[in-house]
């Protein structure tokens, strides 16, 4: 079993166990027939999800089927930088009432600051109008008219179960406090642990597929991507009638800096080499690390 095995192994005996506490979690509540037969059908769309923006519409369109919200918004999270906007659901009669007001799209972009709301990412704690006395209209610091209009509101953190990093953000609006009351979440919370499981086992997957195409010292493509790529460019140059080059490099007097230094140092000027190739390059040229 190497790494790669063991982390995929890890995915899904989590998503496995997870599913019997769901199932076990529905037989035990109280639930109208009603509240089984959308979280099914959500947790079947959810299954079907393999990105991202899927698994955000999933979240967004899974709260739009609880009578009594009134938006739903997904961001994605990159720590220190700020939230994109990846998917998000309005009720209609909101929408139509209010199409003029100010709105964020998919897409929007708002920058990281000192708001309460990132205090909660950073320490990857709900944040809540139950819990704080913050209007839903300061959770952001722009106009948005679901937020404005909000009597209340929760911003839900989605971590990462295997870093414990924050993937994603998750903000709820309703019309009054009673929606998110826990006993109105039940439901929804089972669903979002498993949009979380589903976020992690992206995420992994993404990293997995990096451990597999890039060198673990240099963050350079591998010798079987280059291969690959190489053979790839070497087809559309001979198609087009381009020119295409190839340069091999080696670090002079390599060995007697590992000698000298010792390995750890020789391995630092393995990377700082390999970041000075990846900057002096074009985005459609291949840097990658041959030996190794």
């Amino acid at each position: 079993w190497d790494q790669t095995d063991r982390a995929t192994l890890r995915i899904v005996a989590e998503k496995i166990a997870l599913d019997i506490e769901t199932s076990r979690l529905i037989r035990q509540v109280a639930f109208d027939g009603g509240q089984v037969e959308r979280l099914c059908y959500s947790l079947r769309l959810l299954n079907e999800s393999f990105t991202l923006s899927e698994v955000a519409d999933c979240a967004v369109t899974g709260v739009g089927s609880y009578h009594g919200f009134e938006s739903a918004t997904f961001f994605s999270v990159a720590e220190g930088e700020g939230l994109r906007l990846v998917a998000r659901w309005i009720d209609p009669k909101l929408q139509r009432q209010y199409h003029s007001q100010p709105s964020l799209d998919v897409g929007s972009f708002i920058v990281w600051s000192n708001l309460p709301i990132f205090e909660s990412l950073s320490e990857g704690e709900e944040l809540s109008t139950l819990t704080r006395p913050i209007s839903p209209s300061d959770y952001l610091p722009v106009e948005d008219f679901p937020l404005l209009l909000a009597k209340s509101a929760v911003a839900m953190p989605l971590k990462d179960s295997q870093t414990d990093g924050v993937l994603g953000l998750l903000i709820l609006t309703a019309s009054h406090d009673e929606m998110i009351q826990q006993r109105h979440m039940a439901a929804l919370n089972l669903l979002f642990e498993q949009v979380t499981v589903k976020l992690s086992s992206i995420s992994a997957h993404d990293r997995l597929r990096e451990m597999a195409l890039c060198d673990g010292l240099t963050g350079l493509k591998n010798h079987m991507t280059f291969q690959s790529q190489a053979t790839e460019m070497l087809r559309r140059a001979e198609r087009d009638q381009q020119p295409l080059t190839i340069v091999l490099i080696d670090i002079d007097h390599f060995k007697s800096v590992n000698d000298t230094y010792g390995h750890p140092f020789g391995d630092e000027v393995l990377k700082r080499v390999a970041l000075t190739l990846e900057r002096q390059v074009r985005d459609v040229d291949l840097v990658a690390r041959y030996g190794g």
